[in-house]
């Protein structure tokens, strides 16, 4: 009973795969730790979770409490989902980021990658958004053992809060809520 209930409670706060239709969200409000469901990439240092009472930073949602950041700058950080899924052909991949940066050297990538056949294709990238936004692209291939990646460069000076990141296989035109 005990695991149930801390798996049942882990996808109402972290990440819920397999909704309708189909759909694989990574929701880093109010939890304290980057979850043991993520893997580092070789090489690169890590992630952690920021709050926003610790910040000047408005939260994207009202009701949100944290955010995924990073721990050290001028280093390439990384994560990448353990989680495997499927993609249809025109998935659509959904990211609330907020990177303040004043250099031009600031960049995310958000990757899929294809665990069968070794193809990865960049499906956002960004630079300095200096406030909120929500980044959106389609991902055209199908692909069945799919995982997803996320990439981090930034300077000191500079802030990144991601939200979350949210691929549906299906349309959904809304902003993950609280469940």
């Amino acid at each position: 009973m005990g695991l149930f209930v801390y798996l049942f409670a882990y996808c109402l706060s972290v990440i819920c795969v397999y909704g309708n239709p189909y759909t694989l969200l990574l929701d880093f409000n109010k939890i304290t730790d980057v979850p043991s469901e993520f893997n580092t990439c070789p090489y690169f240092k890590l992630f952690t979770i920021k709050s926003y009472t610790d910040t000047p930073l408005e939260p994207f949602r009202s009701d949100s409490q944290t955010y995924l950041s990073i721990s050290e700058y001028n280093m390439w950080t990384c994560l990448s989902t353990k989680t495997r899924f499927t993609l249809n052909e025109n998935a659509k991949l959904k990211l609330a980021i907020n990177l303040i940066s004043a250099s031009n050297d600031s960049v995310v990538y958000v990757n899929i990658g294809d665990l069968d056949s070794a193809y990865e294709a960049l499906v956002l990238e960004t630079g300095p958004t200096n406030g909120w936004k929500e980044l959106s692209n389609t991902f055209e291939k199908p692909l069945l053992n799919a995982k997803l990646y996320v990439q981090v460069y930034i300077p000191p000076s500079s802030s990144l809060a991601i939200e979350y990141v949210q691929i549906t296989n299906g349309e959904t035109t809304e902003a993950p809520t609280e469940p």
